[in-house]
């Protein structure tokens, strides 16, 4: 079997006011909720490829911070397998609203915290999400940006 592509996706944890931002996906007849973000493309920085899909997919603007944690999602029959790096983000512009560019997202809504657990998700990082938040997303990780030369 070939290995699967592996696809690089920058999320955004935007809280304000006790609520997270969360985005929701319809695909292949499942709605979940994801945190917004999206791929980043060949050659495009995590800050800036999160920037673009934020933009695109909800339009807002917005400032990456520190990145959060990273998950993989690998699917058990090696199909598929995305890595996701979760930044600290606000918003700099903009009002959240699905902007129709990309047609899985269905909708853009603010959650309080403490209900995170109870959503679904994808991928399923619903309980560690809402641990993270609960205990003020104490565990940072440091995130060197491209160090390529």
């Amino acid at each position: 079997m070939t290995a699967p592509f592996i696809r690089i996706r920058a999320a955004a944890i935007i809280v304000e006011k006790g609520r997270i931002l969360l985005e929701k996906h319809a695909k292949d007849g499942r709605e979940y909720w994801v945190l917004p973000g999206g791929g980043v493309d060949p050659g495009e920085t995590l800050s800036d490829g999160l920037r673009r899909e934020l933009r695109e997919e909800i339009g807002i603007e917005t400032e990456t911070g520190e990145l959060a944690f990273a998950c993989e999602a690998i699917a058990p029959d090696a199909s598929r397998h995305i890595v996701q790096l979760a930044f600290l983000a606000s918003i700099t512009g903009g009002t959240p609203r699905v902007t129709g560019l990309d047609p899985r997202v269905a909708d853009a809504a603010w959650f309080p915290v403490e209900e995170v657990a109870g959503l679904e998700m994808y991928p399923a990082i619903q309980d560690h999400l809402a641990a993270a938040l609960q205990a003020g997303l104490p565990h940072r990780a440091d995130s060197l940006g491209n160090v390529w030369r």
